[in-house]
């Protein structure tokens, strides 16, 4: 596999997806003064809802078009693939409004109307930027995410601070943005050149539901164990409780960032070695890699933030320094995991996938359920990464029986190890011995991928 291109990939895909992170913590101030905490609810609350709905609506058609598109093993021409799953999606939009619609008769919806505009409109976005993607113009995605964070920055600044709209505000800034994505990547992509009646294919369509079907399982099963827990602590700890966890979560984010953007070019390299009917010899290696590369990142990270806590030390967040330790390894387990599902995807069996994540959810919900009185919000904590590490074992396990390749899970241990005797000298000592520690995990780090960074290096000046 082309170390290479994954870590230009990686880079660019980075830069796109940060700029929403930084986004977020660019309102907090505007939403605390402006915006009151029950509007904030009910907009959060539509997202949470339509995060669950659009998976199950368009039925995951993301997950066939880098499949069916980039796996193309005879490099025919894709306008088939591209003009079916257009088509789908747009019908698929018709049949959400009309379907929220009539549910609007029967249970309240807030603001419903924006509500249908906000679901229409990400499915749009999410869907033409894997057309963007898989027609390899990264450049145009990473363009159209930092173009979309600026103007929903820029309509809630104006339509909050200026104009004095509330809850409105939130959605129309949110919708705007996404509906840029769509217009832009349309506009260069020309999708709509491909819809022509020769080439919608009912079969071709039909095969690609089939493959993305179970991933919509997938999908849910990823929220229940990546965000459920929140809502386990909210309901039975309390909302200070809640808010601990999720300020230590804060720092989880940027870990779980970064490996969703090198899961991302790690997708599409895999999808690609395909037209050879196989994955690239050299993935295992790369998995082994990436791997080590997390688990140095967080090694790093555990000393750097247990001093950032040190000037935090009379707020009530400065507990949440306990809950790090097994969050961050929950972080590199959890896109671990997702790496080693790839292989799934590649071979098209994602009903193992769905399988494992599954079981990794029944894991997350049974730990926390059952030690949350004894245990607090760390019974959440230690529910997640556990879930996580079934997912990765599950899914390097089965996985083996389909694909022939195996891992060297020594120095992977070795430094799990390492990290779990570094987070308890840095959570019980002092600024200047974690700055100390943290120099030295930083050498360890480079050492232990000098290879792999070496490799990247050498390639790109060749």
């Amino acid at each position: 596999m082309e170390n290479k291109r994954i870590a230009k990939k990686s880079l660019l895909y980075f830069i796109g997806n940060f700029s929403s992170k930084m986004l977020s913590s660019l309102l907090v101030p505007i939403y605390a003064f402006y915006i009151a905490s029950e509007e904030l609810g009910i907009y959060d609350y539509s997202q949470t809802i339509m995060n669950i709905v659009i998976p199950i609506v368009f039925v995951s058609i993301w997950e066939a078009i880098i499949r069916f598109i980039l796996g193309n093993k005879d490099g025919k021409s894709k306008e088939k693939e591209f003009a079916s799953s257009a088509v789908f999606t747009i019908g698929a939009c018709i049949v959400l409004a009309i379907g929220i619609i009539i549910v609007g008769r029967f249970i309240e919806i807030h603001y419903i109307q924006y509500f249908i505009m906000m679901c229409c409109a990400t499915a749009l976005a999410q869907i033409w930027q894997y057309y963007a993607r898989v027609s390899e113009k990264n450049k145009l995605y990473v363009a159209t995410s930092v173009i979309s964070t600026i103007v929903n920055l820029s309509l809630n600044i104006v339509l909050i601070l200026v104009l004095k709209w509330r809850i409105e505000a939130l959605y129309i800034s949110y919708i705007c943005a996404q509906l840029v994505i769509f217009i832009i990547l349309e506009l260069k992509l020309k999708i709509r050149k491909f819809v022509k009646v020769q080439n919608i294919d009912l079969k071709l369509l039909k095969e690609m539901i089939i493959y993305s079907a179970p991933l919509v399982v997938n999908s849910i099963a990823t929220w229940i164990f990546s965000g459920f827990g929140r809502i386990i602590i909210f309901e039975n700890l309390g909302a200070s409780s809640n808010g601990i966890y999720t300020f230590a979560n804060k720092f989880v984010t940027i870990i779980t960032t970064v490996g969703n953007v090198v899961t991302m070019a790690i997708l599409e390299e895999a999808m690609l070695s395909l037209r050879n009917n196989q994955l690239d010899s050299n993935y295992p290696k790369t998995l082994e890699q990436i791997f080590r590369l997390f688990l140095s990142l967080i090694l790093v990270a555990m000393p750097a933030i247990s001093i950032f806590y040190e000037f935090i030390g009379t707020t009530e967040y400065y507990q949440s320094l306990n809950l790090l330790p097994v969050l961050l390894l929950y972080a590199v387990l959890v896109t671990m995991s997702t790496n080693f599902g790839i292989i799934f995807k590649t071979i098209n069996k994602n009903k193992y996938q769905v399988i494992t994540t599954i079981a990794g959810s029944v894991v997350m919900l049974l730990i926390s359920y059952l030690f949350l009185k004894t245990a607090g919000v760390y019974a959440v904590a230690v529910g997640q990464a556990l879930s996580a590490l079934v997912m990765l074992l599950g899914r390097y396990f089965i996985s083996k029986k389909f694909v022939k390749y195996s891992i060297n899970w020594f120095p992977i241990i070795a430094l799990m190890i390492g990290y779990g005797i570094i987070s308890v000298i840095t959570i019980k000592f002092s600024l200047i011995v974690n700055s100390i520690i943290l120099l030295g995990t930083i050498g360890t780090a480079i050492l232990i991928n000098k290879e792999f960074l070496q490799e990247i290096l050498k390639k790109r000046a060749n």
